[in-house]
């Protein structure tokens, strides 16, 4: 049986990055490293994606039009060099 036949899409069974999870299949998912991961989720109103980061120096992404489309804006805003927010 092939996703076609299964009436699953492939975004929901596509395989997430090594330490994601995920509340349900396609849904929210979250890394609770707190370097490196974040949280990737759709809003309510519209279904449009968003992605909180754990890092301070990242902000909240908006209007991402798949969990894909969020989960490639993540790996690009994270492949940016962090930046010390500290007040010296």
């Amino acid at each position: 049986m092939n996703f076609q036949q299964s009436g699953i899409s492939d975004s929901r069974v596509s395989e997430l990055p090594p330490g994601w999870t995920e509340g349900s299949p396609g849904g929210i998912a979250t890394n609770r490293d707190p370097a490196s991961g974040g949280i990737i989720d759709r809003t309510i109103a519209d279904g449009t994606w968003f992605v909180v980061f754990h890092r301070d120096d990242l902000e909240v992404l908006h209007d991402l039009p798949s969990r894909q489309a969020a989960f490639e804006a993540f790996a690009r805003a994270m492949a940016t060099p962090q930046q010390d927010l500290r007040h010296e």
